[in-house]
């Protein structure tokens, strides 16, 4: 459902191929949410009534270049769960797509809270590019465990109220 384009001359990039990639990385979402993953796989094709779909389009500015991203994100909410995801696609100069999963699921007496990131890029590609995949996984990861750090704290907090 989202048509290929030329990012310059020579590069062609196709975000519904990348975004198959990134869902067919997320098996265990497959068994743990099968619904969700179908929606995600199969967009626009597949419905399902619990899921809500959002549009934005939006201005980001990386490395002092500012750009505009078509973003769609995707909201699945129950008594004992929550997911959501977002992709971008169009992106302008600084990569090709991306989709971020987050969400919380029940297991046994706890929850398990989950999050997986994709992003293609032809940015980090050629020459020292594993240094560059490196560096930029490191400050992922970082970021990720700053984030998840401070849910886990505001989660403590609500509870200890």
């Amino acid at each position: 459902a989202i048509a290929p384009y030329q990012r310059s001359r020579k590069k062609a990039t196709s975000p519904a191929e990348e975004l198959e990639a990134a869902n067919r990385a997320m098996a265990d979402m497959k068994r743990s949410m099968p619904n969700f993953h179908n929606v995600l796989e199969n967009f626009p094709g597949a419905r399902v009534k619990e899921i809500e779909h959002r549009f934005y389009v939006f201005k980001l500015s990386i490395a002092d270049r500012p750009g505009f991203v078509i973003s769609h994100r995707i909201y699945f909410f129950g008594n004992q769960f929550a997911a959501l995801a977002e992709r971008h696609i169009y992106s302008p100069h600084f990569y090709n797509s991306l989709q971020l999963v987050a969400g919380v699921i029940p297991e046994q007496d706890k929850s398990v809270v989950f999050y997986g990131s994709r992003t293609y890029t032809d940015q980090v590609a050629g020459f020292a590019s594993g240094v560059k995949h490196s560096a930029g996984g490191k400050q992922l990861a970082e970021g990720i465990t700053a984030l998840l750090e401070d849910l886990r704290r505001g989660v403590e907090s609500e509870s200890a109220n």
